[in-house]
């Protein structure tokens, strides 16, 4: 609205919107004295979550979302593991009996404990013999949600990244070629996104800092010459 004088102020509680950042930490402390841990890749809990990263045989990391017991997510993996020459464990097994036998009800099924672990196991075995990519991307073919940890230089050379123009150059005075930076995490068609500026340089903006908190030009002018800033 700033830039197009199109749209409309929306107020809301800054307060409230930081604290969304700390997930469930701030009301589990006030309701109950509880205070969650944080973990790589996943909520803060009290009590620690299904580990959902797994290495690959290329060394990289795969994130893989195991939250929902789906029949799909077996079928794919009773598929998936002989040809990584790896033999089915007795839970995921049995799971894949109900399915087989058209029981759905996930009450029935293997209790949970027991039904994770034979999931991340399989999973495990699976990632070390098969590289990160071709990993994401037959899980995502299969409709399990995954993703290859990306190291940012990694990111903005990737194929994916790059047909939906997320690198960005931005310009900068002080350099012959532009800058490359990450761009917006998705797209809106009705309020396009843009960078209009590059950051700021060191000390930019010094003076205008200095008189905001009273210093005047006579004062910058001495410190400049004592070599203070």
């Amino acid at each position: 609205k700033d830039i197009t004088g199109v749209g409309q102020f929306i107020d809301v509680s800054i307060n409230a919107s930081v604290n969304v950042t700390t997930e469930a930490g701030s009301y589990q402390w006030l309701v109950a004295n509880n205070t969650v841990q944080r973990q790589t890749g996943r909520h803060a809990s009290i009590q620690p979550s299904t580990k959902n990263q797994f290495e690959c045989k290329d060394g990289k990391h795969v994130c893989v979302m195991l939250a929902a017991r789906k029949p799909h997510i077996f079928k794919l993996l009773q598929k998936w593991l002989p040809e990584v020459d790896e033999p089915i464990l007795p839970g995921l097994q049995s799971v894949l009996e109900h399915i087989d036998s058209g029981n759905l009800d996930t009450s029935t099924w293997p209790n949970t404990t027991e039904l994770i672990d034979s999931l991340q196991k399989s999973i495990l075995k699976i990632a070390k013999k098969t590289n990160a990519i071709d990993f994401m991307e037959r899980a995502q073919g299969g409709n399990i949600v995954c993703s290859v940890l990306n190291t940012p230089d990694e990111m903005l050379n990737s194929p994916h990244f790059i047909s939906r123009n997320f690198p960005t150059p931005v310009q900068h005075l002080d350099r012959a070629n532009p800058v490359t930076y990450s761009g917006a995490p998705y797209h809106f068609e009705k309020s396009p996104w843009q960078i209009n500026r590059p950051p700021p340089q060191l000390g930019e903006h010094n003076k205008e800092i200095f008189k905001e908190i009273g210093l005047s030009l006579q004062d910058i002018d001495a410190l400049q010459r004592d070599s203070i800033i």
